[in-house]
């Protein structure tokens, strides 16, 4: 297969309706992360991911709650 060949069926594929980020976190935030997921998990939700869980928190957070009260 040829590099033209190759853009060209990259450029086929349809586009994804999400995007890969980096974010940092703290290492205590992380393991409390792993540590819901791992208990969410064990009570049957198998298909349970960080991601998953911090989509679902973005959800539920609002903004009149938000932390400090700002």
């Amino acid at each position: 297969m040829t590099l033209d060949l190759a853009l060209a069926k990259k450029k086929e594929s349809p586009a994804r309706n999400y995007a890969i980020i980096c974010i940092s976190m703290y290492k205590g935030d992380l393991e409390l992360l792993d540590a819901m997921v791992a208990r969410l998990k064990a009570k049957g939700k198998t298909n349970m991911s960080r991601s998953r869980l911090i989509r679902y928190a973005l959800r539920q957070f609002g903004l009149e709650e938000s932390v400090g009260g700002r």
